[in-house]
């Protein structure tokens, strides 16, 4: 939403050159060097912003955390 990428309400246009991509797995061991995403912004503010909305949203530990399957459960009739 920060990006442009989405709707606030109906009548907003998509842009659809913003966004992110190459997002860091979970469990995925990093470093000082290691990119947590790319970001695609149209502007310097957007960009600034959507980097502290990645910030906030990962968490990065000492130990790597186990990952749940893709499929957890399959529901059949």
């Amino acid at each position: 939403m920060t990006l442009g990428g989405g709707r606030r309400k109906a009548t907003d246009a998509i842009d659809y050159s913003v966004g992110l991509s190459e997002i860091a797995a979970l469990g995925t061991e990093i470093n000082t060097d290691t990119p947590l995403a790319m970001i695609h912004a149209n502007s310097e503010k957007s960009w600034q912003e959507a980097a502290a909305e990645v910030r906030k949203a990962m968490v990065i530990g000492e130990t790597k955390r186990e990952t749940s399957p893709m499929v957890y459960r399959q529901v059949s009739e």
